[in-house]
């Protein structure tokens, strides 16, 4: 990936950000149209700047591993996806739409 530094400042190209973020270039003007994504164009052409990328991916929706490891502790039963005292079950839904637990 080539990284363009100009004044300290790390900026990437369309196709430097979608190898950076593995998304499509029309992914990315989607986000772009919509006002999604933090971004520049001088002289016409996209630019993002490395750090405010970086800063959009932690502000994104979604759930840490460690909001996991936390709420587990705070629940008490260690149901989170690799804690030691995890059940290792997976719960299916039936035809029928009952639940069940299976090994």
């Amino acid at each position: 990936m080539l990284i363009t530094s100009f004044e300290g400042i790390e900026y990437l190209s369309l196709p430097e950000l979608q190898g950076y973020i593995r998304r499509t270039p029309g992914a990315i003007r989607n986000l772009v149209l919509r006002k999604a994504i933090p971004f520049r164009k001088p002289g016409g052409r996209l630019l993002f700047i490395r750090e405010e990328i970086d800063e959009w991916v932690k502000r994104s929706a979604g759930v840490s591993f460690q909001q996991i490891s936390e709420e587990a502790v705070r629940n008490g039963n260690g149901d989170a996806p690799g804690h030691p005292r995890s059940s290792g079950k997976k719960a299916t839904r039936r035809a029928n739409g009952q639940n069940r637990r299976v090994e």
